[in-house]
């Protein structure tokens, strides 16, 4: 699978397809290619093997094969093409997004950014790429685990937010519009832990890294980690990795 593992990859370009529905024959090509489908139905064949994707959907087409591509409907795709830097052999794959509408946003800023070709916009390109990529792993990470689409999404919340004070488990029970007895239960099954020491951890993570870097004091810390008292945000760091604060950033500086 294209998530299996981190890949070193270099993007080549960017473009917006359209055609009307009917066959076509593609030769094999010396690059990789991912597309999603803004609008349109369409059957991949290769080596005898049949891949149907819709709108909303994405699909890989690896380097080197050969394909018949029958749109059933109008198409209009974008699509990335792109290096690898490894020489595994891959197979085509079908990926149905849990939030379509996130993933076309960022495959079209990505065609804009291509255009657009403003200096930097390699990077600007790569940037957005890899959040496609880390959107994809943590799909597949979450599927592997069983893990339902619900709490996946709210797993994306807590990760994008945990430095905000407000999240708390009340918060996220009823952002999830469960009772918190049933979020702790959830967590412990799937997770065996707690949502708050989930959070915690995160927020306790990201307060070390923080401290690391050596440009921010203790109090600025507490509240770029998400805790607005920093004499509370010290007992919870110096429990969880038996230093305060403060001789971590000493030590490290």
């Amino acid at each position: 699978m294209l998530t299996d593992k981190k890949i070193d990859f270099n993007v080549l370009s960017v473009l917006k397809l359209h055609w009307d529905r009917g066959s076509e024959l593609a030769e094999p090509r010396s690059y990789h290619a991912l597309s999603i489908r803004l609008e349109g139905d369409a059957e991949f064949v290769s080596r005898g093997e049949r891949y149907s994707v819709g709108k909303g959907e994405m699909i890989f087409v690896p380097k080197g094969r050969d394909y018949e591509i029958k749109a059933r409907a109008r198409e209009r795709i974008i699509v990335v093409h792109f290096d690898i830097r490894d020489d595994e052999e891959r197979e085509f794959e079908v990926i149905s997004p849990r939030n379509p509408e996130i993933m076309a946003e960022l495959f079209i800023k990505m065609h804009s950014a291509w255009e657009a070709r403003k200096p930097g916009y390699e990077y600007r390109v790569d940037s957005l790429f890899a959040r496609v990529m880390e959107g994809l792993v943590s799909e597949a990470f979450h599927k592997e685990r069983g893990i339902k689409p619900d709490l996946s999404t709210l797993l994306d919340f807590i990760h994008t937010n945990f430095h905000d004070p407000a999240v708390s488990v009340r918060s996220l029970a009823k952002r999830m519009n469960v009772t918190e007895t049933y979020l702790r239960r959830l967590f412990n099954e799937k997770f065996s832990t707690s949502p708050i020491r989930y959070l915690t951890r995160l927020r306790l993570d990201h307060a070390h890294q923080l401290l690391e870097s050596g440009y921010y004091t203790v109090e600025e810390v507490a509240r770029l980690s998400g805790y607005n008292d920093p004499k509370y945000f010290s007992t919870l760091f110096k429990r969880h990795f038996g230093i305060s604060p403060g001789k971590t950033k000493r030590l490290d500086s």
